[in-house]
């Protein structure tokens, strides 16, 4: 065992709260915690104490002992945590076992976990199983995971629904969700709202969005406004991704041509 297992404070004291992997860099989120500790977890997690379970499934995965980690998350989740439910169909899903990932998540999903809803939804969505999608997306839509409300901005686009596809991804646009911003100003700028494409493109991109820089370019090159045009073009090649891109596999930039009127 590790002399220093790393594990969330407040997933010590309270053990409720959906796995993210604490920093062991930052002494404000995490704690290390000596092998005495994780023994008496042990301990109270052969007694059968959920959180204790829970706890463990958290600082194995930290650890990458996934053997430990969904031993402890499956002890947890058979008593009815729904945080260990999520945590361990999101394992599953790492180890590309979707059928065991969709058994837990919707363990999750039903007891009102948001991220397992979430999950769910989209999980669904790339099986095409587009009703179910619908169902637990709309479940963390409404509770307001900007997430969910911008995959059913992408369902609905799919259907052609696209009022709908315009509703659910302003939502999360307007919450400040960068990938949202850029779906909805590509809807905008294929249904010839320029100014809202403008809008929408313009608030991706100036978060780095290397799309939204892409596309942003073309649209004021369309528009003729060249000047804006070179800016985000070259914007868009100091990007890291251009930088990363192998060459043939890199877009043609267009050439700005200033034409002179000869009348």
């Amino acid at each position: 065992m590790k002399k220093n297992a790393v594990l969330s404070v407040l997933l010590l004291l309270f053990g409720f709260f959906s796995f993210a992997a604490p920093n062991p860099e930052n002494d404000e989120q995490a704690i290390p915690l000596s092998d005495v500790q994780v023994q008496e977890l042990i301990e109270e997690a052969e007694r059968e104490d959920v959180n204790a379970q829970y706890n463990l499934g958290v600082i194995y995965e930290v650890q990458r002992n996934f053997d430990l980690a969904e031993k402890y998350y499956k002890l947890a989740a058979e008593q009815g945590n729904a945080y260990a439910q999520y945590n361990l169909g999101a394992l599953y899903y790492d180890q590309e076992k979707t059928g065991y990932a969709e058994r837990y998540w919707k363990q999750a999903a039903d007891q009102g976990n948001i991220s397992a809803q979430q999950n769910l939804g989209w999980l669904y969505y790339t099986e095409g199983k587009l009703d179910f999608a619908e169902k637990y997306l709309k479940q963390a839509g409404d509770k307001g995971d900007i997430v969910a409300l911008n995959h059913l901005g992408i369902l609905y686009k799919e259907q052609e629904e696209l009022d709908l596809a315009e509703k659910y991804y302003k939502m999360a646009a307007d919450r400040g969700f960068l990938t949202a911003q850029f779906n909805l100003g590509v809807l905008y700028k294929k249904e010839g709202k320029l100014d809202l494409a403008e809008k929408y493109l313009k608030k991706a991109a100036d978060q780095g969005h290397y799309f939204a820089l892409s596309n942003l370019g073309v649209l004021y090159h369309n528009l003729g406004r060249t000047d804006l045009a070179e800016e985000y073009s070259e914007r868009m090649k100091q990007h890291e991704l251009w930088k990363r891109m192998p060459v043939n596999k890199k877009p043609a930039v267009r050439p700005m041509i200033r034409r002179i009127s000869t009348r």
